[in-house]
Order: C-alpha cells, then sequence, then structure tokens
C-alpha cells in the first residue's frame, strides 16, 4: 500500500534537483559549439546532476531581414526545417530537451556569439525576429518547430559584436508573447557592456551570466570586477553568475584559473546578495577537464555562503576588499564635451606598442600588513591610487574577444614584468564618457592632454584627469593635480606585438 509519505519522499526525488532561480549554487554550461572536440549529446550532459542549466549555442544569423540560422556543430546538420531553406531541423536535439526538463533542467536558446552576422535594424526588425524565436523554439503555437514538439525555457543574448539596437525590444517582445521566459544575457566583464547596456537599463535580464575571462576584469588577474556587477544586479533584480573558461584550452592565454585558485576567489563572491552561481564555457571542455564542473560545484556548495555570515562586503569596482580613498580627496567633475578625434600621436603603432602598468582595481592583501597595496584603475573606475613602496608586478596582457565558436585557437599570451618605483601619487579621474562613430583598436590607450583614452569593443572611452593632472605619455596614467605631483617612474622589460601577441624582449 502506498502510503502518504512515499508520496513525498517521491515528489522530493523527483524535484530535487529542479532549477530555482533564486537558488545562490546553480551551475550553468553552454552546450553545441564542440570546443574541445569530442562534443556528446545534449541528454548526455543532462544526466549529471551537478548541472542545473544547459545554454544552446548558437543562433548565430537573425535581424536585417536574414534568414535564421543556427550552429549546433556536429549535433545537427544536414535535415532542414520545412519553409525554411537555411534553418536545420533538429528533432534529435528536442528530444534531449524533454528529457532535460524531465530531469529539472533549465534549457537556453543562445543569440549571438563571438562570430555570425546579427543585428536589427530597427525596433520593427527586434519585434519580427521575437515573433520567430517565439513560435520556431519557444512556446508559441506552431506545429513547425526547429526541436520538434520540444521548447526551450528562455533566451540568452551573447551579442557580442553589432550594436546595441533593437535588444530591449526583442526582450520585452519575448515577455510580452509568454511571461514565463527565462531571459538571460552574456555580457563580457567590464562594465558598460558595449552591446547589451542599452538593454539592461531598459528590459529585464532574470540572469547575466558575466564572462569573467579573455579580459583584464576576469577572475585569473588582480582588476576581478565582479562588484561592478553585483551592484546592478541588486538594483534591478537579476541574479549574476560568474562566467569562467572550463580549461586552459577554452579561452584566451591565461584567463584559465584551476578549481584550487578559484576558492578563494569565490569564496569571497557566493554569499553577496545578487549572486546565482558559476558559469562555464564550455560543456565538452569542463567534462574533458576532470569534471571541472562537478569541483565547481564543490566550491559553490550546496549550502552555499549566506549574506551577513562575515564575509567582506564587495564594492563596486573590485571583486575583493574596497579601497578608501585618502579624506580630503573629491571627485573631479565628469566632462561635458570631448574631442572625438581617435588619431592622436600617442597611439601605439600596428605593429608594436608599448605596454603600460594596467593599475588594478582591487586591494591585494597577505597575512603581512607591510605587504598590503591598495591599486586602482586610472581609466574605468571614479577611485583613488595610493602606493607607499616599491614593488615587482607582473603585467596583466589583456585581449578582450572571447572564444565563443568551435574553430578559433585560443591565443598565445606571453607575461613580463614591469619594475614600478613611485612616491605618492593622489589620482581620481572623472566618470567614463563614451564617444561613438570613432573606431579603433580593442585594448588601445591614447593620451590627449587631460583624458585617458581606452577602446572598449571598438568603442573609445575617455576619463578625464583632476584638476590640473594630465595623461602622462607612455603610461597612460594621470599625474596628480600640481600641488600634489610627485615624481614617478614606471619602466618596462619589453614592448608588445599585436602581430604576435608576445612580448618581445
Amino acid at each position: 500500500m502506498v502510503t502518504l509519505i512515499d508520496i513525498l519522499i517521491l515528489f522530493f526525488i523527483i524535484h530535487a534537483d529542479a532549477f530555482t532561480l533564486s537558488a545562490k549554487n546553480n551551475v550553468a554550461v553552454y552546450w553545441g559549439q564542440n570546443s574541445a572536440g569530442n562534443q556528446q549529446s545534449l541528454g548526455y550532459y543532462c544526466k549529471d546532476d551537478t548541472v542545473d542549466i544547459i545554454i544552446l549555442s548558437f543562433l548565430t544569423t537573425f535581424g536585417k531581414g536574414q534568414p535564421l540560422v543556427v550552429n549546433f556543430a556536429n549535433a545537427c546538420e544536414g535535415s532542414y526545417l520545412s519553409g525554411y531553406p537555411s534553418l536545420l531541423s533538429c528533432p534529435a536535439i528536442g528530444a534531449d530537451i524533454k528529457a532535460c526538463q524531465a530531469a529539472g533542467k533549465l534549457i537556453i536558446l543562445s543569440l549571438g556569439g563571438a562570430t555570425g552576422s546579427y543585428g536589427f535594424s530597427d525596433d520593427a526588425d527586434a519585434k519580427a525576429v521575437a515573433s520567430n524565436l517565439h513560435n520556431l523554439f519557444g512556446k508559441g503555437s506552431s506545429p513547425n518547430k526547429v526541436f520538434g514538439s520540444a521548447s526551450v525555457d528562455g533566451f540568452d543574448m551573447d551579442i557580442e559584436s553589432g550594436g546595441s539596437n533593437g535588444y530591449a525590444a526583442l526582450i520585452n517582445t519575448l515577455r510580452s508573447l509568454d511571461s514565463s521566459y527565462i531571459i538571460t544575457g552574456a555580457p563580457q566583464c567590464p562594465k558598460p557592456d558595449a552591446n547589451l547596456d542599452v538593454s539592461m537599463q531598459s528590459s529585464h535580464y532574470d540572469i547575466l551570466f558575466v564572462q569573467f575571462y579573455n579580459n583584464y576584469c576576469g577572475v585569473s588577474g588582480t582588476n576581478f570586477n565582479y562588484g561592478d556587477w553585483e551592484s546592478y544586479g541588486e538594483q534591478h533584480g537579476t541574479k549574476i553568475y560568474v562566467g569562467l573558461a572550463s580549461s586552459a584550452s577554452a579561452a584566451n592565454s591565461g584567463s584559465y584559473v584551476d578549481a584550487a585558485g578559484l576558492t578563494r576567489i569565490i569564496d569571497n563572491v557566493k554569499g553577496q546578495n545578487a549572486f546565482g552561481g558559476i558559469m562555464l564555457w564550455d560543456a565538452s571542455q569542463a567534462w574533458a577537464n576532470n569534471l571541472f564542473q562537478k569541483q565547481i560545484k564543490t566550491i559553490i556548495g550546496l549550502n552555499p555562503v549566506t549574506p551577513g555570515s562575515g564575509l567582506n562586503p564587495v564594492t563596486p569596482g573590485s571583486g575583493l576588499n574596497p579601497v578608501t580613498p585618502p579624506s580630503g580627496l573629491n571627485p573631479a567633475t565628469p566632462i561635458h564635451s570631448i574631442d572625438t578625434d581617435a588619431n592622436s600621436n600617442s597611439t601605439p603603432s600596428a605593429d608594436t606598442a608599448t605596454i603600460s602598468p594596467v593599475i588594478p582595481s582591487a586591494t591585494i592583501t597577505d597575512a603581512s600588513p607591510q605587504n598590503q597595496i591598495a591599486q586602482t584603475t586610472t581609466i574605468r573606475k571614479t577611485a583613488t591610487v595610493y602606493m607607499t613602496r616599491s614593488l615587482v608586478s607582473g603585467a596583466v596582457l589583456v585581449p578582450t574577444p572571447s572564444i565563443r565558436n568551435k574553430n578559433i585557437a585560443p591565443l598565445d599570451i606571453a607575461r613580463t614584468n614591469f619594475a614600478i618605483s613611485t612616491s605618492t601619487i593622489l589620482v581620481y579621474p572623472s566618470a567614463t564618457t563614451t564617444v561613438i562613430n570613432s573606431s579603433c583598436q580593442d585594448n588601445a590607450f591614447i593620451c590627449k592632454g587631460s583624458q585617458i583614452g581606452h577602446c572598449d569593443h571598438g568603442v573609445w572611452l575617455y576619463t578625464t584627469c583632476p584638476g590640473t593632472g594630465i595623461c602622462l605619455e607612455g603610461s597612460f596614467v594621470c599625474s596628480a593635480p600640481a600641488k600634489l605631483r610627485k615624481r614617478s617612474s614606471f619602466k618596462h622589460a619589453g614592448r608588445w606585438s599585436r602581430k604576435s601577441r608576445r612580448v618581445l624582449l
């Protein structure tokens, strides 16, 4: 005889691993691009109880009158949807989607990727694409769907090119068609994101899978800026996931951090209010790397740290402890007009450029008080730089493009050392100002008098030095205002070759 207790036990077994948006220990993996070369079926990865979300990647072509195109590498090939000669029909993936959903997994379709042809001409274009997504992949009533009778649970915006136009309209239209859709985004860690920031301000994302790799603000350096994203998440009711490379071959050289190295980093952020879990690029790489997803699940734990547990608070602009400016220093007033000419005599050449130290935006702390050094970036945050002792610091070489499609080899990035000797320098740059219609090479820097320019996703971002401070040619940092200025020197051990992406000694 079946008792009520038996029924309750069965219920909890069935639902024990079901995805919960409010949880703080979710693991999400991208699947579909066969990054490691040994990709298994979607159903294979759904059998792992440590994974809560699987993001199907990618819908690579959409908008501006283009036919929809998907690419799931070896998982779906050769057969096309009736009436859509460019759109693959993937019933086997559809069967796996149903099995995954029955196991409590959330299945999301990702739009974009690092390569592809996508973007919108206007909001009307975006709304039309939203309708097609709803009917061909989502919960619309069309009998003719890419995944057969299966429907995805939501849509992910992994928009890495093409601008921001139309994505807010796309998201808002999808929500109007079915309010149960989970909408996610995958911005790169520099904030604001060049392609998603507009939609982040005018539509709602349930989750942001922030790519904390392939950039200076990732987990592998000292400029980890989780705090910026935590602040956004708390203000907008959005869960923030720390996006990681699943192995050394899944991202640019130097971007991968193993489980041992991640433990302290994740422990510092997993108790924050907006933290929702970890995202991994990608499934094939994680499984090939000693089941990296299981190692990650162990780090965030089945019973993650809750707010108020004694962790140091994360301040926007850092991923570690807050940097406190010296008393008596007022922030500079944001600039109101900017020369949009990005060409400058100080711009590095196409072949070689001098590397300058990137002053990171987090306090580096060890057990000895005399070794505490507070440092902060001079261009992307409103902050104070103050250093009181000499040090030798490993330079973080910063590539920005993500490796999120199958056939791109990781960049070979070398490291060099900088000897930095300095007296006290007080710097408090103004808010970052974006200059539109001024193309540039990602991660280039220029000095324009009192302004420092940094190229982010092909767009110049400028900050202004305080008072009478000026941008120092070659080092691309602000000098102190005249009354506070003391001499400083930066000596580098090599030069940067953009062609080879190596340090030439």
